[in-house]
């Protein structure tokens, strides 16, 4: 008798007692005139040998080679695909028992349903053997994909208070997931437009095809706006006369209008406008923010003065009346020789012309 095969293998058969022999059917022989040729047939099968010895006389006899089947090894799912740390259950069927090579990332190379978690993507062959001691194998690749590299631009962003911000993520990435949302254009694209009013700290969540993700943080530093002051706000100065205003709150400073005006150092000017003018002064600080601050220039005409009693001529020690029109308070000049020197009209009395 001859020990059952799986299919594919071969084994050795043999006959004796004449001098040759005729194997039928030779498929799956090596020889079929000889007394030990080697058998590897596809299915189970009975030969019928025929024997003739020197006298040319002649028998038969049978032998039947039994082929067991090979296993069909199905594994599911057909080459998956996961993220760096994450698993996958693999399950194999059509045999009895299993072998996985590698068994790195498995948390059991001889059972048919390990659980797998490769770091990096890795091809397992499974040889799986049914209960007639057949055996075949097959692969499947499970396919690992890296954790995202994010990174968030630009480095260390830092607006003025009512200032806007573009913010831009890479890393092969096709999803986006921005937090908080309440300050960004739209918290789901690469690069949204951020305003935030204090500082604050947004982190983003990016996804890949395969659904690996990455994350990132960015902080975007919020400075107040200067506190500008014009001292004094409201001037009110006579045609040709000056104001002199006072700076704070800033480093520097632009004036519009910038006419009429003469700096005293870098916080302080005296202004001398023609006519009504308000000044708008914005002031920077250290971070290049900027406020505004106005000061208004009243500018009053000066009085038209007529004098009567100009003029006329006096003897040495005798005086003469003049009487100002055209204001409301008068001071003379020189006081030593009017009398009264803050009134009107008034009485002087000059020694010379």
């Amino acid at each position: 008798a001859v020990a059952p095969i799986c299919a594919g293998q071969s084994t050795p058969v043999s006959v004796s007692g004449a001098t040759s022999y005729t194997w039928v059917p030779n498929a799956g022989l090596s020889g079929p005139n000889i007394a030990n040729p080697m058998a590897n047939p596809n299915v189970t099968t009975t030969y019928t040998i025929t024997g003739s010895n020197a006298n040319a006389c002649s028998a038969t006899t049978t032998l039947t080679v039994v082929v067991n089947p090979s296993p069909t090894i199905v594994v599911l799912p057909n080459n998956p695909s996961l993220c760096l740390g994450q698993s996958v259950p693999l399950v194999a069927s059509g045999a009895v028992n299993y072998s996985w090579l590698p068994s790195t990332g498995l948390s059991n190379a001889t059972i048919a349903n390990p659980i797998a978690n490769p770091s990096v993507t890795t091809t397992y062959t499974i040889t799986g053997t049914n209960a007639n001691g057949c055996s075949a194998t097959t692969t499947v690749t499970v396919n690992v994909g890296a954790t995202l590299n994010i990174t968030v631009n630009p480095s260390n962003p830092s607006i003025c208070d009512g200032q806007t911000i573009p913010l831009s993520c890479s890393g092969a990435a096709t999803n986006y997931s921005w937090q908080p949302t309440g300050t960004l254009s739209n918290p789901s694209i690469a690069n949204p437009i951020a305003f935030p009013s204090i500082n604050t700290t947004y982190t983003v969540t990016a996804s890949n095809a395969q659904g690996c993700t990455g994350s990132a943080t960015i902080l975007v530093t919020v400075w107040p706006l200067p506190n500008i002051n014009v001292s004094p706000g409201v001037n009110s100065i006579c045609r040709g006369d000056s104001a002199l205003l006072q700076l704070s709150g800033g480093l520097n400073y632009t004036w519009m209008p910038n006419q009429f005006i003469a700096m005293q150092g870098n916080n302080a000017a005296y202004v001398f406008p023609y006519q009504n003018t308000i000044y708008t002064i914005t002031g920077s600080d250290m971070h290049n923010c900027s406020n505004t601050a106005s000061a208004v220039v009243n500018v009053n005409p000066k009085p038209d003065m007529i004098i009567t009693g100009v003029g006329m001529g006096i003897c040495v020690g005798d005086s003469a009346t003049l009487t100002a029109m055209g204001g409301i308070n008068y001071t003379w000049e020189p006081a030593a020789t009017v009398y009264p020197s803050t009134g009107n009209p008034v009485t002087v009395f000059p020694t010379q012309t």
